[in-house]
């Protein structure tokens, strides 16, 4: 089933594509929150991102990683939020608070390595949204590094 945007949004919202939508998300972000203007600052929104999908790469540095050198659990946690809130933006949507949060870490990731970051809307509703964020490794075999579910209040 393929969803389509809706026909009739706000006319800016109209007239940016979901890769603009993700971009200005990003942009403001990483303005208004330092956690975010900290990890995430060399963050690129890719073009494959569609309505409804965000996705992304991030070169994991110094700061994303823990005492035994691998992605850090809270700096995971960070990008699931900011993936959603992406997604969501992709729609036209606010990025919404987060309600609830479930992040499965399933394998470690060094410095150097690439990650791709894919935020997805399942459900958008009139106050809450559903999303699932998707982290794995750009290079090598793909291997999936986190998996989350997270719950957002978007009005």
């Amino acid at each position: 089933m393929s969803i389509q945007p809706p026909s009739s949004t706000k006319q800016s919202a109209a007239e940016s594509t979901p890769f603009e939508l993700a971009k200005a998300h990003h942009a403001k972000s990483t303005t208004v929150s330092p956690i975010y203007a900290f990890l995430l600052k060399d963050l690129s929104i890719q073009r494959s991102t569609t309505f409804g999908t965000s996705i992304s790469h991030l070169t994991l540095a110094p700061e994303h990683l823990n005492s035994a050198g691998s992605i850090h659990g809270s700096v995971s946690a960070t990008i699931v939020d900011w993936a959603s809130g992406s997604a969501l933006a992709t729609r036209g949507s606010k990025s919404g608070a987060s309600v609830d949060m479930h992040v499965t870490f399933l394998s470690k990731a060094k410095l150097g390595e690439v990650l791709e970051v894919k935020g997805v809307v399942d459900k958008l509703g009139g106050r809450i949204a559903f999303t699932r964020v998707e982290v794995r490794r750009v290079n090598g075999d793909g291997e999936l590094v986190v998996t989350a579910i997270h719950t957002k209040f978007v009005g």
